[in-house]
């Protein structure tokens, strides 16, 4: 019975040996451990850049306000239903036609850079 174990033991280590030995001729260009966990973290880092951007993309979007749905409280302008002082880009179109009146920007509620009227 021993006999038999060794023979079993010895026979299937050779199998194993010519295996391994049969894919590295196959795939001569296995990754090694060290070349796995330098693409993970490559990886890894184009993951957290391209989140990074997405949601700072998000966060600071500039869609315009139309100024009619602001609201003046003291000497600074307000979204209806927000506390805190409005930051953006305005516009105003001309009632009759539906053409641009107006653009420009506030910050902190109060009118900030270059105001374009048409």
């Amino acid at each position: 019975m021993v006999l038999h174990l060794n023979y079993k033991t010895t026979h299937s280590s050779s199998v194993i040996q010519r295996g391994n030995s049969l894919l590295r001729r196959v795939h001569p260009q296995i990754l090694t451990n060290s070349h796995q966990e330098f693409i993970l973290k490559k990886v890894a880092i184009l993951l957290f850049i391209t989140s990074l951007v997405l949601m700072t993309s998000v966060s600071f979007s500039q869609s315009k306000v139309n100024t009619n749905t602001l609201v003046q409280y003291g000497d600074k302008m307000y979204k209806i239903n927000d506390d805190k002082p409005y930051t953006g880009k305005v516009f105003d179109l001309h009632k009759s036609n539906g053409n641009k009146k107006m653009e420009g920007y506030y910050k902190d509620g109060l009118r900030y850079r270059r105001w374009y009227y048409e």
